[in-house]
C-alpha cells in the first residue's frame, strides 16, 4: 500500500498531533506535502520504508517545533537531493537521521541554525563535500555523529582547531580522514565508539585511541600502536585493525 493511500485520512483533523511514527510500514513514493499541515509535530519517524524523490525544504520548514526527524533508509528509503536548503528554520532540532539514502551536496550545519543538535546521521549517502571545522562552530551539544560510507566526503581540519563539542559516538568510516590522525580527535575525552576504518590514514596508532571502548581502525596503513608509558591498562574493549 502506498504512502498516499495510507494518508487518505484527513490530516487537517490531526492538528494537535505531536508524535508521528510510520517506520517499517512499506510506505512508497515521495514524502507527502500534506504533512505540512501538522505544524506542532515534535517527532517524525518514517525510517525503513521505500520513500523516494527529492527532499522538500519548504515542508520541513513548517515544522518549527520539531525536535526529532528520522528518515533513515536502512537500504530502503531513497530520498535524493541537496540538504542545504532544508533545515534553516528547525532551531529546536535535537536528532536528525538521514542515513542510507541518496543525498548529496553540502552539509547544512553552519550558521548556528541547529545549535541544539545532539545526534546527526548522514552515513551511507553520496555526499561529496569537504568538511572543515566551520560546520561545527555552534554545535556544542552534538554527541553522536555518523557520516561514514560517504566515499566523496573529505575531512579538512585546521591543526590548531580546538573543538567546542565532546562526542560520544563518531563514525567516519570510508571517508577521507588521512593521511594523519586529526589532532582535534585528541581532545575528545568521552568517546565510546570511534570508527575511522578505510580512512586513507597512514600513521602510528596514538596512545589516546586505546581509551576508546569500541575502536575500528581497519583498512588503513597503521604502523605501530603506541602503548601508554604510565603502565595504565588501556580502556579499549573492542579493537578492529
Amino acid at each position: 500500500m502506498s504512502w498516499k493511500v495510507q494518508f487518505q485520512l484527513r490530516l487537517s483533523n490531526l492538528r494537535n498531533l505531536v508524535y508521528l511514527d510510520y517506520s517499517h510500514n512499506g510506505l512508497k513514493g515521495p514524502i507527502p506535502s500534506e504533512l505540512s499541515s501538522l505544524k506542532i509535530l515534535d517527532c517524525v519517524a518514517v525510517s525503513s520504508n521505500e520513500l523516494e524523490g527529492p527532499i522538500q525544504g519548504q515542508l520541513f520548514n513548517n515544522f518549527t517545533q520539531l525536535r526529532t526527524l528520522h528518515l533513515s533508509g536502512n537500504k530502503h528509503n531513497k530520498l535524493t537531493g541537496n540538504l542545504l536548503p532544508s533545515f534553516h528554520r528547525l532551531s529546536f532540532l535535537e536528532e536528525l537521521h538521514f542515513g542510507n539514502n541518496v543525498l548529496n551536496g553540502a552539509i547544512p550545519l553552519s550558521g548556528g541554525h541547529l545549535s541544539k543538535l545532539q545526534g546527526l546521521d548522514l552515513g551511507g549517502n553520496v555526499i561529496t563535500a569537504v568538511v572543515s571545522e566551520n560546520i561545527f562552530h555552534n554545535l556544542t551539544m552534538l554527541k553522536s555523529l555518523y557520516m561514514g560510507a560517504n566515499a566523496g566526503l573529505v575531512l579538512n581540519f585546521s591543526s590548531a582547531w580546538d573543538p567546542p563539542l565532546q562526542l560520544h559516538y563518531l563514525d567516519l568510516s570510508s571517508c577521507v580522514a588521512g593521511p594523519r590522525f586529526s589532532k582535534w580527535l585528541w581532545n575528545q575525552k568521552y568517546l565510546y565508539m570511534l570508527d575511522i576504518s578505510n580512512g586513507s590514514i597512514a600513521d602510528n596508532i596514538p596512545e589516546w585511541t586505546l581509551n576508546v571502548l569500541v575502536l575500528d581502525l581497519s583498512e588503513n596503513e597503521m604502523v605501530v600502536i603506541i602503548f601508554p608509558q604510565s603502565g595504565e591498562t588501556p580502556c579499549v574493549q573492542q579493537l578492529t585493525l
